[in-house]
Formats: structure tokens, C-alpha cells, sequence
């Protein structure tokens, strides 16, 4: 892959990398303060199941989409980790270029689309 490229790509990945840091740190600060939620904003001495359900389903989520924001934050690093060692761009499996296509598309990708399916495949 040329140089040019591999900076593009290197911006995208930096780009999405902050854009994920602000969004788990903006999880994080909803599930310190309860009342974020808005759930208990009306009155905070509420202790109605509904109220008390609520809330802690608002936690959970967030939680939920911390962690995977987290992963995805791992797998934007290792993409960038390829760059820098040569190995951006190659599938992880059949050592072929993955299409610039995939690339743009998932950018953080190890594998081309036909190992994807073949990997796919034999999950399901």
C-alpha cells in the first residue's frame, strides 16, 4: 500500500479513536451521576420501582455501550499498530491485499471480505 494511503487511512483511524474516547467518557460521567438518566431529575427522593427500573436500566446500557466502545477502541489500536509495522491492509488469514473498498468501509479490518465469509460460514 502506498504511503499516501496508509496516512489516510492512519487519519481515519485517529479521527474515530477520538471520537470513541469522548463518547466512553461521556458514558462514563451518565453512569457516575444518576441523575443523568433525567429519570429522577423531577424528584430525586423517588423511590418508585419504575423510577428506581429505569435508572438502572440507563446505567446498563451505558455500560453495555462503554464496553464496546472500549473493544472497538482496542481494534482501532491495533490497525494503527499495523501501520506502523507493514502489515495494514493485509488479511490476517489468506495474506492477500484487502480491497481498499473493505478498507474504507471497516477500517480497522484484519481480514479481506472472502475470508470474512468463509469465517462467517463456519460459525453460523
Amino acid at each position: 500500500m502506498r504511503k499516501r494511503e496508509l496516512e489516510h487511512f492512519r487519519r481515519v483511524l485517529l479521527i474515530r479513536r477520538r471520537a470513541l474516547e469522548k463518547e466512553i467518557e461521556e458514558l462514563e460521567n451518565s453512569t457516575t451521576n444518576p441523575n443523568d438518566s433525567g429519570v429522577r431529575a423531577e424528584n430525586p427522593y423517588s423511590t418508585h420501582p419504575a423510577d428506581i427500573g429505569m435508572d438502572n436500566l440507563g446505567r446498563e446500557n451505558s455500560y453495555l455501550f462503554a464496553s464496546k466502545a472500549a473493544e472497538m477502541l482496542v481494534k482501532i489500536e491495533e490497525a494503527l499498530e499495523r501501520i506502523e509495522d507493514g502489515t495494514y491492509g493485509k488479511c490476517r488469514i489468506c495474506g492477500k491485499l484487502i480491497s481498499k473498498e473493505r478498507l474504507n468501509a471497516v477500517p480497522w479490518t484484519e481480514v479481506c471480505v472472502d475470508c470474512k465469509r468463509k469465517e462467517e460460514k463456519n460459525l453460523l
